[in-house]
């Protein structure tokens, strides 16, 4: 987790109305040279309280219009989307964020008993996947909005699929996120057929798949958008006594009205 003095933002385009202040930022995390690139919106009269909205395709995901946005602004909370790594601004031209790297060991593969240079284990024992970098982002946005005193509590909010980033960000990040309201939709790292997917962790499948991450959360407060009530039921026993921090979600309002209470 970056703490508040590692992260700086570099402001970028403002425009101001009178509803809203929309600004451009990059967040340069410079302990490990990273820039995650965000969109900060802020209502006129902020309650002091920011949620972090994570979209598939990033900050171009959210021009698009999300009605829910102005109801959230309307009450007072700031909205910073960011584009995690590979997504939008993020993203290198003619790079393939669809899976990992496909590097192997140095050597010629082709060769008789040389085929384990195409392992997969090399590249993650001493790399980053992709899954990890787009976690560490998240991370950087929280730690920013600590340390900018922007922000007296960070919320997280996830949809439409980007619930597995958010569920290992706040298992790390634990109280720094105030809130968080999760939407997995359907999301397993066990469903995942190629050891290259953007989205394969090493061990994530074998200890507690997205299920164990959730259960990290515990006991901090967290709504859950996924059909299998096997998984709710898991993590509320995970919350034991703190069970009413727990709840589960039917639908997108669900979570916004959790997000904002």
């Amino acid at each position: 987790m970056p703490t508040a003095n590692e992260v700086e933002a570099k402001p970028g385009i403002g425009i101001s109305s009178e509803l809203i202040d929309q600004t451009q930022l990059a967040l340069l995390n410079k302990t490990h040279n990273e820039e995650v690139p965000a969109t900060l919106l802020s209502p006129p009269k902020p309650n002091g309280e920011t949620i972090i909205w994570l979209l598939p395709e990033g900050k171009a995901g959210f021009d698009k219009g999300y009605p829910h946005a102005n109801k959230l602004l309307g009450k007072g909370f700031s909205i910073l989307v960011p584009d995690l790594f590979g997504q939008g601004e993020s993203a290198q031209e003619g790079t393939d964020y669809s899976t990992n790297p496909k590097v192997q060991y140095p050597g010629d593969a082709t060769k008789p008993g040389e085929g384990w240079r195409l392992s997969s284990a090399y590249f993650y024992g001493y790399n980053h996947s992709l899954f990890a970098k787009r976690v560490h982002d998240i991370l950087t946005c929280v730690a920013y909005l600590q340390g900018s005193g922007k922000a007296k509590e960070v919320h997280l909010l996830a949809v439409q699929g980007t619930g597995h980033w958010a569920a290992a960000a706040r298992a790390v990040a634990g109280p720094q996120i105030a809130r968080a309201a999760i939407d997995t939709n359907g999301f397993r790292f066990a469903n995942l057929c190629d050891q290259w997917h953007s989205d394969f962790l090493p061990g994530a499948a074998k200890y507690g798949d997205i299920g164990g991450f959730l259960e990290l959360s515990a006991p901090h407060p967290l709504i859950l958008l996924d059909n299998d009530k096997a998984l709710q039921e898991q993590t509320r026993q995970t919350y034991g006594d703190k069970s009413s921090a727990f709840h589960s979600a039917e639908n997108m309002e669900e979570l916004v009205r959790f997000i904002s209470k």
